[in-house]
């Protein structure tokens, strides 16, 4: 806990740069607002979980694809064909309907909260490279 205390803030900003937006080809994805949504997802829940729902998102939009691939050059590739205002819809959405169904559901209300505040923009100039 003292190391979290004394990390400096530009240290933790590179730290998940590294371990969250460039491990999972974040920088690749076109679009800022599905780039951004799918960074909050690795930070809160991991980068299987969120494969798992980025997964599921695509079965909806009935553009399937494998769980192992979402974060892979060729997954990112294909995500960016999709339509973006779409997918960020979809991949919102089931986020969202995975915390309402949380049997502990007061735990993820600042989650919620968060992630309301994400919004799609067509705007795509990106936070990191």
């Amino acid at each position: 806990v003292a190391d979290m205390k004394s990390l400096k803030r530009a240290t933790a900003e590179e730290i998940l740069r590294i371990n969250y937006w460039l491990k999972n080809n974040l920088d690749k994805i076109k679009n800022q607002s599905v780039a951004n949504l799918l960074y909050d997802g690795v930070v809160n829940q991991g980068s299987n979980g969120t494969r798992f729902l980025v997964e599921k998102a695509l079965r909806y939009l009935k553009k399937p694809m494998s769980y192992y691939k979402v974060f892979t050059e060729m997954g990112v590739d294909f995500l960016n064909k999709l339509n973006q205002e779409k997918l960020f819809n979809k991949i919102k959405d089931v986020r969202l309907d995975k915390y309402k169904k949380s049997k502990d559901h007061f735990a993820f209300r600042s989650w919620v909260n968060r992630l309301k505040k994400i919004v799609y923009s067509s705007d795509n100039s990106k936070a990191y490279s």
